[in-house]
Order: C-alpha cells, then structure tokens, then sequence
C-alpha cells in the first residue's frame, strides 16, 4: 500500500521482494486506469516495468498475464524467447498456450526494436552490406568502429537490467567469436543482442 495525497493505492507486484521486514523499497509502477477501478502495478526494476508495458501492448494481454509473465521469466528471458521464436519457453508459464506465445513472438518482435535508440532496421542492413563488402577481415572493421553495433547491443543490454560489465564482457565474447568465425553476409543487430543475451544466460552465471 501506497499513500498518495491521502489516498491509499494497493500495489499489485509478482515476486515478493527479499527486503527484510520495515526495509524501504523503491518499485517502478505503472498506473491502469479503467472505467471502474484504477489499478497500481509496480516493479523492483525499471527493466520489468518497461517489458510490463510492451506486454499489455500486445493484443490480448491484460495486465495480470503480462504480470505473470514476469513473475516466471526475466525480461531478459523475454527477449530471448522473442528473439530465438523459443514458444515453448513462454507456454512454460501458466495461462500461455500455444496461440498466445505465437501471438507474443510475433507482435514483440516489433515492439522491441525500440530497445536500440536511434537505429533503424534498414540502417542496420545497410552497414551490414557495407562492412561485407570491405576488403580484410569484415569484423575487424566492424570493431575499428568507434559507434555502431557494439554501442547499440550495450544499450539494449543496460535497458533490460544488465550491468555495465556484464554487458561489456558479453560484447567482448561477441567479438572474439565473430573475428574467429567465417564471414557471414548480412549480420543484423538482433544477431549480436540474441548472442549477447545467450552468453549472459548461460548456466556458469
């Protein structure tokens, strides 16, 4: 509970938080209005609270199934399970059948493009074509690249809850395979973000 200009409002959250009892926690929350109550959804993260909202964008999805969701999967998890089309990772949660994780696959692949700030899938493809056709090692020259690619696939990674070492380690392990790795045509930044995001989900973590 929440008081607000004397106004109490009940916070709706997933998971408990582990605070010890009379701990002062801060949630990011998020305000549903309706024609009949008014409801307050709040977050430990502003991470989950930004995923919360893509989800209720999503046709079909309320706010207690996007709660849900988030209660069994990470949004980092979320991403993933877009990225790699992993429906059965989003049937894992009660409540999600088989039309509705399709359903989410299709409608966040879109929705999450807003994750990369100022870089447009065209754009992408572009440089993509551009670095193949270099001469020497394409991503060699990808990484002479004082913006592009890495800095967008970082901020994506700071907006779903990683830290900053976290997100630099794994765009290092991108770098190393990808200069290893025979040259592939058309590279696209989800590739880089779903490599990154599988690094850091790896069980050793």
């Amino acid at each position: 509970m929440v008081e607000v200009c004397g106004v109490g409002y009940e916070i709706w959250i997933g998971k408990p938080p582990n605070d010890p009892l009379g701990s002062v926690v801060t949630f990011y929350t998020h305000f549903v209005v309706r024609e009949h109550e008014q409801l307050l959804y709040g977050f430990p993260t502003r991470a989950e609270r930004d995923m919360f909202r893509r989800l209720i964008s999503v046709n079909g999805i309320g706010p207690k199934v996007a709660l849900s969701l988030l209660t069994h999967l990470t949004p980092q998890q979320m991403v993933l399970a877009v990225v790699e089309e992993d429906s059965g990772r989003l049937k894992g949660v009660p409540g999600i059948g088989p039309k509705t994780a399709r359903r989410l696959i299709l409608e966040l692949k879109d929705k999450l493009k807003d994750l990369f700030p100022a870089y447009e899938a065209g754009e992408a493809a572009d440089r993509s074509k551009a670095y193949e056709e270099e001469k020497g090692d394409m991503h060699s020259d990808m990484l002479a690249q004082p913006v592009h690619w890495a800095q967008h696939v970082e901020e994506a990674l700071l907006a779903l809850g990683f830290r900053q070492e976290e997100a630099r380690e794994a765009l290092q392990y991108i770098k190393t395979v990808y200069t290893a790795a025979d040259k592939e045509s058309d590279l696209a930044l989800e590739i880089y973000l779903k490599e990154a995001l599988k690094y850091l989900s790896r069980p050793s973590l």
